[in-house]
């Protein structure tokens, strides 16, 4: 029993003194700063009105609002992206279903896996384009003071053509 009791403690002397020399390099690391930085392709610009987009029809409920927005700073072999924030009197469903109706006119291509009834990707293949409209029902009143119904984002990608029939 003596012997057991012995390399017990010797075990929990070893883990302690593990443990505390673990404890000092991390408080010797932690004052650091982390001097990383984010990828210069991924800053963002922020955006005080809506960007002209001749291939996004604007939307035509009463009283939509833009809110704000943000683009990537640079671009990459001729892309962008651009995100834009709406506040609309309509219900979420109705955005969706007007941005349905006016991007098939439009001549985009519906992606039918990434639609849903407040959710809906358009696709110009062709044209390396991408649009997604995500909306959302609001309860509260916009930054304006009024009733809004619903708050939307448009997110907008411009990319290399693709060789397909969409």
């Amino acid at each position: 029993m003596h012997c057991f009791i012995n390399k017990r403690h010797i075990l929990l002397g070893i883990i302690a003194l593990t443990i505390s020399s673990q404890s000092v390099v991390y408080c010797q690391q932690y004052p650091k700063k982390d001097k990383r930085r984010t990828d210069p392709a991924f800053d963002t610009v922020k955006i005080t009105k809506p960007e002209d987009l001749s291939y996004v029809p604007q939307y035509a409920g009463k009283g939509t609002v833009f809110v704000n927005g943000d683009k990537l700073a640079t671009s990459q072999n001729g892309s962008r992206c651009i995100m834009m924030r709406f506040y609309a009197k309509e219900l979420p469903e109705d955005v969706i279903n007007w941005y349905r109706g006016a991007l098939t006119q439009y001549g985009w291509v519906i992606d039918a896996r990434q639609t849903k009834s407040t959710f809906i990707t358009g696709l110009k293949n062709k044209e390396g384009l991408r649009i997604t409209v995500d909306a959302q029902a609001i309860a509260e009143r916009a930054p304006d003071g009024q009733p809004y119904r619903s708050r939307f984002l448009i997110r907008f990608v411009e990319g290399k053509p693709l060789n397909t029939d969409s």
